[in-house]
């Protein structure tokens, strides 16, 4: 293939698989694609603690989730024409979080404020549910 035509076709941006690289010795699981143009994270926290995911586009764009179980899970057996279903109820929270990063260097501090976010947020959210004052 012509050299001048690779470089015209050559998208910029943030280096995906760097930014793989670190989320992975963060303790993440994490997959970089350089067709989507997108690099996937996912972190299971602790029993309960639910699970956080991070999605970064070569743009620099990211949107995290944070989730987890607030209420549930409810189970049940039901049987319908003779076949048996396994109905599960619960509850979520959902906390979703967008932003952008201008370089790869900013991953780890942006992980810390994500997690201070995160654990800001679930705190309110108990004593919301537990109906404790917050002040």
């Amino acid at each position: 293939m012509n050299d001048a035509l690779d470089s015209s076709v050559q998208i910029h941006g943030l280096d995906l698989v760097a930014l793989r690289d670190l989320l992975l010795c963060a303790g993440w699981d994490a997959i970089a694609s350089d067709l989507l143009g997108e690099m996937a994270a996912r972190f299971d926290r602790p029993p309960g603690g639910g699970v956080w995911t991070l999605v970064i586009d070569r743009a620099g764009r990211f949107k995290f989730k944070s989730m987890r179980v607030s209420a549930g899970p409810v189970k049940t057996q039901q049987l319908r024409r003779g076949r048996a279903f396994a109905l599960s109820v619960e509850d979520k929270q959902v906390l979703t979080i967008t932003g952008r990063l201008d370089s790869e260097a900013e991953v780890e501090p942006i992980l810390q404020d994500l997690q201070l976010l995160v654990h800001g947020r679930e705190a309110l959210a108990d004593c919301a549910m537990t109906g404790a004052d917050t002040a």
